[in-house]
């Protein structure tokens, strides 16, 4: 990588639809093991995304991913804070500009205007009626 790299992070999935399942308490966090495991999670997710943007030439990588992985990076592109951020939606985009330097800068965070353009499109064709 010589110059910026934008990481184009697109949070892919379904909505978790297992009844009962909630966000773990905050109170949590605080925990030994607890912010153990998260610290080397965001450690992880953290140098994976880092690896594909020193694999990628000048331009944008195109990351497809959990919502935690999100997270992590956008706490790094932050200055590690550790942000109570909204869950990015599905099929969201987050960007982050990663230098050749290993300097992190977030950009956008949750985007979603080209899934509102999709919805409102079907919407006028009456594709989403059951």
């Amino acid at each position: 990588m010589s110059a910026a790299v934008e990481a184009a992070l697109i949070r892919h999935g379904l909505p978790n639809r297992v009844e009962g399942v909630l966000k773990p308490d905050p109170g949590l966090i605080t925990e030994p093991g607890i912010k153990n495991a998260m610290a080397e999670f965001r450690h992880r997710a953290t140098t994976a995304v880092g690896r594909v943007a020193a694999g990628t030439r000048d331009g944008v990588a195109a990351i497809f991913c959990h919502g935690g992985v999100i997270g992590a990076c956008v706490e790094k592109a932050v200055g590690d804070v550790g942000l109570a951020l909204t869950d990015p939606h599905y099929g969201s985009m987050t960007r982050i500009a990663i230098e050749a330097n290993d300097q992190w800068k977030l950009l956008t965070y949750n985007e979603i205007h080209h899934i509102e353009r999709l919805a409102a499109g079907r919407e006028e064709r009456h594709e989403f009626s059951r």
